[in-house]
């Protein structure tokens, strides 16, 4: 292989590895409720004086708050989050129609 044709390889290679570690985790508390989401998609909406968190958390729902603390994460921790927050729907689910019955 020429070596013209040797860097371009290359240069797709990094470029495929740089797309693929670019996610970032994020944990989004809202300071109202306590709730918790995770979530790797988010941005600050600004109306006027005042600003709100827009996210879509790991379920794909859409969520607006007024009142929000993001940090960032590392995919561990953002896994075992949604990981504790599937287990919980589950449980209060599981009460849920046990109380039906």
């Amino acid at each position: 292989m020429r070596r013209p044709q040797m860097c371009g390889v290359l240069a797709i290679g990094l470029g495929v590895v740089a797309l693929i570690g670019c996610t970032e985790y994020h944990k989004v508390t809202d300071r109202t409720t306590g709730e918790i989401y995770y979530t790797t998609n988010w941005d600050l909406h600004e109306y006027g004086q005042s600003s709100a968190v827009r996210l879509r958390d790991h379920t794909g729902q859409i969520h607006h708050l007024d009142e929000a603390d993001v940090m960032q994460i590392g995919e561990p921790e953002y896994r075992a989050g949604i990981w504790k927050q599937t287990e919980a729907d589950e449980a209060s689910l599981g009460a849920h129609e046990r109380i039906e019955r």
